[in-house]
């Protein structure tokens, strides 16, 4: 089929590669920090744009496209307004990282995990005016065990975008489609994540706290907290058993074991397996004394 592709990031590049030798390609859409998708449009001799197409900014690139018949957006940094949409002969659809209409916008994994969630899931829905808003063509759920991370539900949609797009595909091809409208008042929408984010609270409950740095962890930026005046992103945790002593402050290390420190949360102490902390731009791994208070 004659398709434009809207992809960014290394999900987007993935997802492309594994679908291109299926699909006609004419053109591609992307970011200019993506650059393993401008090399791929340049080394199979496809037109590519680069940056936001909004308000017409991509109105000669695409009038020099002929007989689009579908458009499939994966992992697109920008926002498809209706010239994009209105392109395609037969359907323009985007993929996204959750149970719609749950989690619209920005790294719904992420903050799935965040919220305790204990299922996610991959939308195929179409493109509309709204944000995440189009009617759904399929889905497929995904557990989330409470040691999953962001990366691990990262590498399950590397495997799993890409099946669920040619299986979309398949249905445009053959005039198949059903779409199901999304039920508003399931509907709950999350912000875009940057760094800074990242920073957690030792008032929090020591769940949530573990929550945000299995969520945040590697691949992505970390979780963090502030001791000194320097960033410590913390990249593994558990639960711990020792009790609370009252006498401590929140935020406290109560304990130093083999490399792992011990927190005191709101409820309870959480166990800090890996961590490192920023120093001068570089992170090391370095001790912190038992007693100090991290913020």
């Amino acid at each position: 089929m004659n398709t434009v592709i809207c992809a960014s990031g290394d999900l987007g590049f993935s997802t492309l590669e594994n679908i291109s030798s299926e699909l006609n390609i004419l053109a591609v859409l992307t970011d200019k920090n993506s650059q393993s998708i401008i090399n791929w449009a340049g080394d199979n001799a496809v037109p590519v744009f680069t940056g936001n197409p909004r308000n017409g900014s991509c109105s000669d690139f695409l009038s020099a496209l002929d007989a689009v018949e579908i458009l499939l957006s994966i992992n697109y940094l920008f926002i498809i307004e209706e010239d994009l949409i209105g392109l395609p002969s037969k359907a323009a659809l985007n993929i996204h990282g959750s149970l719609l209409p749950k989690y619209r916008g920005r790294a719904p994994h992420i903050w799935a995990i965040i919220n305790g969630e204990e299922q996610v899931g991959i939308t195929v829905h179409q493109i509309d005016v709204g944000c995440d808003t189009g009617g759904i063509l399929i889905q497929r759920e995904i557990a989330v065990t409470p040691i999953t991370t962001g990366g691990d539900l990262i590498e399950q949609f590397r495997h799993l975008y890409p099946e669920l797009l040619k299986q979309a595909v398949e249905l445009v091809r053959d005039d198949r489609c059903v779409y199901i409208e999304q039920n508003e008042q399931d509907s709950s929408y999350f912000g875009k994540r940057s760094p800074e984010d990242g920073l957690l609270d030792w008032n929090w409950n020591r769940q949530r706290i573990y929550n945000w740095v299995r969520a945040l962890t590697n691949p992505y930026p970390g979780a963090f907290c502030l001791w000194a005046g320097r960033k410590v992103y913390l990249w593994k945790a558990v639960l711990a058993d020792e009790k609370i002593d009252n006498q401590t402050c929140i935020g406290q290390v109560v304990k130093s074991d083999n490399g792992s420190l011990y927190v005191k949360a709101a409820d309870g102490i959480v166990k800090i397996l890996e961590y490192s902390i920023e120093d001068n731009g570089m992170q090391s791994k370095q001790t912190i004394p038992v007693g100090v208070i991290l913020r």
